[in-house]
């Protein structure tokens, strides 16, 4: 792109920035950097219309010169030192194309920036723009985006979107970012929802190089058409006036001049109510650099959340910009990169086949909810508490739409050479006990896990039939068993009829998957039984009938069924899952999910391994 080019558009993302998306009472200067730092406007608290094209006067138009981003981010400490009482929660947004050249270098500055608590977000513009910049906003407690240039890029509206989420009391929602082509002859319709929790300030926006020929109408739920629009910058906007009506509109884009035209679609909205809550997203990586080739793939995880009540049941998608078929579907499952199962973060691993080049990517997300099937886990009694350490119910979620855009992810060592199938696939983390039974000198345990499938959480598996030392010489088997159970799909529930030995001695039971090149994933959790020296064993005949079907769901109803055992049966079942103390998201965050992925998963298969060990009670 032409660097005449890049600052119209830079200009152009910031105008809309300051003239639509700052909260009044947001406080916002304005500093420009080249070979020095310089302040072009002082903080200025927004309280009016005037207010917001003042700071859009004072941004440049024209860029150029040697680079010192140091200097740039001094002019902001400076500017921000002068105007507010302590720096600590301040925010500075960093946009630049270039490569640092002059002295002084971020590296020099980072520590007063640290220091003082300032946050920094950066914005790189193009494969030509500072490496660096990530690190500071790392450092900083703040997030490193990448606009790639590309035609049907939305970076320039997202990211301005996700600094409003992140700073304003009076939340920005971001309804939906979509790119699009139009002709005179292929006119563009779109449908959004807007939700019964949003409505106020609502605005679609169409941003295209050719707005002046651009003729926009949306139609509301109620059948009204809204056609008042306004152009400035490269940008046609209508606002739904007061309060939009909940449900369904369609957006129609009409063009009068020839050829392609490239646009972008951006619809926002603010809470109904100042105050409440709505549903929100929010996205972090468990490493923003990916090692292309090795076995250990970026995990991307995603907050779904109204206040602090998890909302399940969305369709969550991950996206890599500039890919063609690039959807990465995250879930909420407890399977392989998600270690707890509805508490509303979703999540999903992005592997090297998922990559083509080297460099800055950019990933997008998109939450919804289809045909009202989404629930919000919640308190049975109002509480400030998290909704995990209280009695629990769920209530029926209304339609909504949400889109976010997640920090960069750098990809280094990118080859052409086909990738070796290095990966073990997923550690099993839901291995449970259904029922255990005494039929004459053997016990009979059915186990039931969700299945994994091969590389991960991708695929399907095949299982074996043995068992073996647990954690050593696992391809020594012994066979125990040739119940087994059919292949399903990831995230179904297996279920396998062990039978055993009955011995005075603790049973210690771990499964895990060996793919078919030999690598073997991790244990999973650890299922045992003990006999109790007091009660008889029951002799009752085992029912292995529709065992899969009578499996209840949930954690109440697996206490209770446990309850049950300890008290008909007579045993003492103890299960140990490493998921029974999930940390809440901020311990998440940190959580740093090793594993790969090889191409083609889908044509590899894996089998179960299990192993059983006798412990003197």
């Amino acid at each position: 792109m032409k660097k005449n080019e890049r600052s119209s558009k830079m200009y152009t993302a910031t105008s809309n920035f300051l003239l639509n998306m700052v909260a009044d009472g947001t406080s916002v200067g304005v500093a420009t950097f080249n070979n020095k730092g310089r302040v072009v406007h002082q903080l200025l608290t927004i309280s009016s219309q005037s207010d917001r094209q003042q700071l859009v006067a004072s941004l440049p138009t024209t860029t150029g010169g040697t680079t010192s981003i140091g200097a740039g981010l001094l002019a902001c400490i400076t500017a921000l030192n002068s105007s507010i009482d302590g720096l600590e929660g301040s925010m500075i947004y960093l946009v630049t194309d270039g490569e640092e050249s002059r002295a002084p270098y971020i590296a020099d500055v980072q520590p007063e920036i640290t220091t003082n608590g300032v946050i920094v977000n950066t914005l790189a513009l193009g494969n030509e723009s500072d490496t660096h910049l990530g690190g500071i906003s790392r450092a900083s407690g703040g997030q490193s985006f990448y606009y790639s240039e590309d035609e049907d890029s939305t970076v320039l509206t997202d990211v301005f979107a996700a600094s409003v989420v992140d700073t304003s009391t009076d939340m920005l929602i971001q309804i939906e970012s979509k790119s699009f082509s139009l002709s005179s002859t292929q006119p563009y319709e779109h449908y959004i929802t807007i939700d019964a929790t949003v409505g106020r300030d609502t605005i679609v926006q169409i941003s295209s190089s050719e707005s002046n020929d651009i003729d926009i109408s949306v139609t509301g739920p109620d059948q009204t058409i809204y056609t008042e629009t306004n152009s400035t910058f490269g940008i046609t906007t209508i606002k739904i006036p007061n309060i939009a009506k909940s449900g369904s509109y369609k957006v129609s884009v009409t063009i009068t001049s020839n050829g392609m035209i490239p646009a972008v679609l951006n619809v926002q909205s603010k809470v109904r109510i100042p105050g409440e809550t709505t549903a929100k997203l929010s996205v972090w990586l468990s490493d923003d650099t990916h090692v292309y080739g090795s076995d250990a793939p970026t995990v991307v995880y995603v907050a779904v959340l109204k206040g602090m009540a998890p909302v399940l049941k969305c369709d969550v998608i991950a996206s890599l910009e500039g890919y063609n078929a690039s959807n990465i579907q995250l879930h909420d499952n407890g399977i392989g990169s998600d270690s707890r199962e509805n508490d509303g973060i979703y999540s999903a691993y992005v592997f090297s086949n998922n990559f083509e080049r080297s460099g800055r990517h950019t990933l997008k997300i998109s939450g919804q909810n289809i045909n009202n099937r989404a629930e919000i886990l919640k308190s049975k009694e109002k509480s400030n508490t998290f909704p995990y350490y209280s009695g629990l119910t769920t209530e029926l979620v209304w339609n909504f739409q949400r889109v976010i855009l997640s920090s960069e992810i750098s990809v280094t060592n990118y080859s052409t050479t086909p990738l070796t199938d290095n990966i073990k696939p997923g550690k099993i983390t839901t291995l449970k006990l259904k029922s255990v039974q005494l039929m004459g000198n053997k016990l009979q345990i059915v186990l039931l896990w969700k299945a994994i499938g091969d590389d991960l959480d991708v695929g399907t598996g095949t299982i074996s039939n043995s068992f073996s030392k647990i954690k050593q010489q696992p391809e020594q088997c012994t066979k125990l068993t040739n119940n087994i159970p059919i292949p399903k799909l990831v995230g179904s529930t297996e279920q396998h009829l062990v039978t055993i030995d009955d011995e005075s001695l603790n049973r210690y039971i771990v499964v895990r998957a060996i793919d078919d090149v030999g690598n073997k994933g991790d244990y999973s959790n650890i299922v045992s039984v003990s006999k109790l020296t007091d009660p008889a064993w029951t002799t009752e005949a085992i029912n292995t009938v529709n065992l899969t079907g009578s499996f209840v769901s949930g954690g109440l109803a697996i206490a209770i069924l446990l309850v049950m055992l300890i008290l008909g049966l007579g045993l003492k079942i103890r299960l140990s899952n490493a998921n029974d103390k999930k940390k809440l998201i901020k311990e998440k965050r940190n959580q740093k999910q090793k594993s790969g992925k090889r191409e083609s998963s889908k044509k590899h298969h894996n089998r179960y391994e299990y192993e059983n060990r006798n412990n003197i009670v």
